[in-house]
């Protein structure tokens, strides 16, 4: 599985669609869309991860008891979409 923008598909289709289907077939394909659940709510996962505990320096995740991210690390990779 991979995420997709489904926002941004859906426009895809509502602008280019037409052009091979019916204007009903393409809303609903629209709704079916928009009835799918969300992968990852963004806004939720940094609102877990500015409420989560931190030690003195910031250090959200422990590996092994090594600091791994901080909180500002975690947010940045959560808004860029991941790393690479």
């Amino acid at each position: 599985m991979r995420l997709i923008d489904a926002d941004e598909f859906r426009e895809i289709i509502l602008t280019y669609g037409y052009a091979g289907y019916g204007a009903l077939r393409i809303e609903k394909i629209s709704e079916l869309i928009d009835g799918q659940s969300t992968a990852c709510d963004m806004d939720n996962v940094i609102k877990q991860i500015n409420a989560s505990g931190t030690d003195e320096d910031g250090i959200v995740v422990h590996v092994d008891r090594k600091p791994v991210i901080t909180k500002e690390l975690a947010v940045k990779i959560v808004k860029s979409g991941g790393i690479e």
